[in-house]
């Protein structure tokens, strides 16, 4: 979005006022004649584009204060499907309901998954009594220890404490089991696949207090099999 203050589009459309006269300048200077062609597009080309004029400003504070304002609109235009897809998954969710839910999410990279995913933990987190967000499972779980390190960010999430004060994964874990049998909690596992070697994780899932909610994406439906996933989006 261009920002034209104190000049209008047309006049950096037609390069007319200063504009024209800078580019004669150059001309006379000996500018390659194809860098002043460049320019003289670019020029007509913003000029074309729908932006902000403002003409004047007590100071250069209310400007950013206008920019900010209108890329925030620009944004929450962009991200109504997000807004749509994210009311969807509450429904699915069902928040008001005490039993255990699972939702999916599944789709190709880059549709959004994540996003919807973190729109609505941020949402729904503080109607529970632990949250967790593990992103990029697919990826950590490639790396040496990557399920531990999700292992022990699960625990440490859910416990609310520090790694180092988890003595071991598996002491982490039945730390779960025994304190949040009847715990309501929110864990989203992000960007999981059939091969994730999840299962220490999913161990715990059956020990979920009522009214938890798991938030799964991923970009192969054969990776929801494992859990009973409630219809997906």
């Amino acid at each position: 979005m261009p920002v034209f203050y104190q000049v209008t589009p047309s006049v950096v459309k037609n390069r007319s006022d200063g504009y024209g006269e800078a580019i004669a300048g150059h001309r006379r200077r000996g500018f390659y004649p194809q860098t002043l062609g460049q320019w003289e597009r670019a020029l007509s080309y913003v000029g074309s584009i729908p932006g902000l004029e403002i003409d004047s400003l007590p100071e250069d504070a209310s400007l950013i204060n206008v920019l900010v304002a209108n890329v925030l609109r620009a944004l929450n235009r962009n991200f109504v499907g997000i807004e749509y897809h994210g009311e969807r998954v509450m429904k699915l969710l069902k928040v008001e309901s005490s039993d255990v839910h699972v939702v999916g999410i599944h789709g190709i990279g880059g549709t959004g998954k994540t996003t919807i995913a973190r729109f609505i933990y941020k949402r729904i987190f503080d109607l529970f009594d632990g949250c967790s967000f593990l992103e990029n499972v697919r990826e950590h779980t490639k790396k040496p220890g990557g399920v531990d390190n999700l292992q022990g960010q699960l625990v440490s999430d859910l416990l609310g404490v520090t790694h180092g004060q988890i003595h071991s994964v598996d002491d982490g874990i039945k730390s779960i089991r025994s304190r949040l049998l009847h715990k309501k909690v929110l864990i989203v596992l992000d960007d999981i696949e059939p091969s994730s070697g999840l299962t220490p994780i999913l161990s715990i899932l059956d020990s979920l207090g009522s009214g938890s909610r798991i938030v799964i994406t991923t970009r192969d439906e054969q990776a929801l099999d494992k859990f009973e996933v409630s219809p997906e989006i």
